[in-house]
């Protein structure tokens, strides 16, 4: 091992993905999107100089953000960003698996030891994740209402509305956390795929092709979003809230199916580029297309569109 540059390549990845979720944090909404590419460097990093070189990039990194602001903030870099970008590496890579276990497997993981390490700080310093969202919220509900006149009615609206939100927002904080999750892994691997088909580092050409316009969810899916209907219709504050989550994330994953059948479509039919992007833009901005979309993902259980035949696989008689 050439240990001087790896040192180079270690402190580089470090402060790289360091960078980017510290100039997040300083750029609102903006920054939002700047974060999911937190892990990317520290994935890069992993096929450098295999998972070591990863793992101590994400050490440092930790450390870091820590020491720079907050511990919290430093286990939210830690265990949404940076372990985030270990698994996607180690099951992508290592275990060679399809992309959507590679993000579910990733995610199961990421989700367990943020809830852990928010719990193991929130008894230490007797402060909570729960409590961090709200003073988040409620922050940019105050931003909000200072462009507002004091005192008017409108503004006595405006908190009301701001009150409901953020309780709202902290029902539904576990799916919001989990489809955060999700597309920030489906982005990393997406990127780090055109990364390593373009063999910018060297390392050899690495077979990674999403393949998402033919990609379907589980038939049996469909009855976690009857399950999470009726919870809802229960009427009852807990199982309400727990239906809300488990259907948004329904929602999310036939979402992602039926713009499979688009980007299926898009192909079959040789739609431009640019005309493919204006599609899914319209799709995104446009609540009609987005739960048509979603209904066009549901029905495809039955209706198979894309008239995919199952894959069968033969195995060879041993000898």
């Amino acid at each position: 091992m050439n240990m001087k540059r790896f040192l180079l390549h270690l402190l580089l990845g470090t402060a790289i993905t360091s960078m980017i979720f510290l100039i997040s944090l300083q750029v609102p909404w903006v920054g939002m999107v700047i974060s999911l590419l937190t892990p990317l460097p520290i994935m890069v990093l992993c096929n450098l100089w295999g998972l070591p070189g990863g793992i101590l990039a994400l050490l440092l990194g930790t450390l870091l953000v820590s020491a720079l602001l907050d511990p919290f903030l430093g286990i939210i870099f830690f265990a949404e960003f940076g372990l985030l970008g270990i698994f996607l590496y180690y099951y992508l890579v290592g275990k060679a698996l399809p992309w959507d276990q590679v993000i579910a497997r990733s995610s199961l993981i990421v989700v367990a030891a943020l809830a852990f390490l928010a719990l193991l700080y929130g008894t230490a310093t007797s402060s909570s994740l729960i409590d961090w969202v709200r003073e988040q919220v409620h922050e940019t509900g105050r931003s909000i209402v200072q462009i507002h006149p004091r005192g008017s009615t409108g503004d006595q609206i405006l908190w009301i509305t701001s009150e409901k939100f953020t309780e709202f927002v902290l029902r539904i904080l576990p799916s919001l956390v989990i489809l955060t999750i999700w597309f920030e892994g489906f982005l990393n691997i997406a990127l780090f795929a055109r990364i390593m088909r373009l063999d910018v580092f060297g390392r050899g050409r690495i077979n990674m092709r999403l393949e998402f316009s033919t990609w379907t969810c589980p038939d049996r899916f469909v009855w976690g979003g009857i399950f999470g209907g009726v919870l809802i219709l229960t009427k009852i504050p807990l199982l309400v809230t727990i239906g809300l989550n488990v259907t948004i994330l329904l929602v999310a994953i036939y979402f992602l199916q039926g713009l499979a059948i688009v980007a299926f479509l898009f192909g079959k039919n040789n739609v431009p580029p640019g005309f493919r992007v204006i599609g899914y833009t319209l799709i995104g901005l446009i609540q009609f297309l987005f739960f048509l979309v979603v209904v066009l993902g549901l029905f495809d259980i039955w209706m198979n569109f894309r008239k995919l035949t199952p894959r069968v696989t033969v195995y060879k008689k041993s000898s």
